[in-house]
Parts: C-alpha cells; structure tokens; sequence
C-alpha cells in the first residue's frame, strides 16, 4: 500500500503532515484529502498511521508519544499528547486537548475546550464539550454527553444516550456510575 502521508521539519522538533496521495478521512463533513494537502503538526511518524482514514488536520497537533489510528480524526486548533490514543471513527476538534494515557475510541469525541487526560476514556459515542473536564479513569460513553464546565474525575461512568451532565462547576468523582435508561 502506498504511503498516505509524508513528514516535513517544521520547527521545534516538530513536522508538517503533507498527504503524499488522496483518501477520504472518517467525517463525512470533512473533506477529502489530496495530494499535497497540508496536515497538522506531529512529534514523528508513530504519531499519525498511515492505514485507515485517520489524519491530522492543519491547526491541529499530535504530539508526544500521542497516537492517532485507524479511523481517528483530529481537527481545528485541538491537540493530542502525552500517551494519549485517538481511534475508532472518533474525532477531537476544537481547541479540545487529550492528554496523558486518556483514550478516545468507538466513535467518541472532545469538543470545543474541553480535556480529556490522566486515563480517562470517552468511547461508545461520548462526548465531552464546552469547558468540560473528564480525567483520573473516568469514562464517559455509550452516547452520553458532558458539557459546560463540569468536571468528571475518580471511577465516574458517565453513561446512557440519555445521559446529559451540564452545568457551572457540577462536580462528579468517585461515583459508580450515572445512567439513564
């Protein structure tokens, strides 16, 4: 298979994204990628695969020993680092922030400024937005949303497509889980 992407020095450690051939990213917003386009900023090689329909787009940054896989998209001004995974038809966009062995899997996104870090996971279509704060192994998934400036810590699980948290500092650690049915 030919190569998806190559990388150019770009400063500070950093390289320059440049698709070395056309493909589709997992976003069917987002469009089609060619030959020559512009991606994000990377730390090297094993930040960014290059099977699947993963990418980095300009403005965006996967650093660290961060990863983005398969089917993952990072976008806009949003930034991947530490050991960080993003994977799966999941997607960071925003001036959202993944850090430190947080993971983003199963089709789940970060949005706007929130931050996903310290082995928090958002999977199964989670979605972390607003100035949220999802950390310390708490898990948001399987189609519930955390927004404003709510923070989720501890062994939280945030979960349920009906499950909404939002609020001015609505505080959320150590709990077992909240759902809804």
């Amino acid at each position: 298979m030919a190569r998806k992407y190559r990388l150019e020095p770009e400063g500070e450690g950093l390289y320059r994204v440049i698709a070395a051939r056309d493909f589709k990213t997992s976003r069917g917003q987002s469009p089609e990628v060619k030959e020559g386009d512009r991606g994000g900023l990377v730390s090297g090689p094993y930040n960014l695969s290059q099977r699947g329909r993963c990418w980095i787009e300009e403005g965006a940054k996967v650093i660290d020993q961060a990863k983005v896989l398969k089917d993952g998209l990072v976008m806009e001004n949003a930034t991947v680092s530490g050991q960080a995974v993003v994977t799966d038809l999941s997607w960071v966009a925003g001036s959202a922030q993944v850090q430190d062995n947080a993971q983003i899997q199963e089709g789940g996104a970060v949005l706007d400024q929130a931050i996903v870090r310290d082995g928090a996971t958002v999977r199964s279509a989670g979605i972390v937005g607003g100035q949220a704060v999802v950390e310390h192994r708490a898990k948001v998934e399987d189609g519930a949303m955390v927004g404003d400036k709510t923070q989720v810590g501890g062994n939280a699980v945030i979960s349920g497509k009906e499950t909404v948290v939002t609020g001015d500092r609505y505080i959320i650690k150590g709990i077992t889980k909240t759902e809804t049915a």
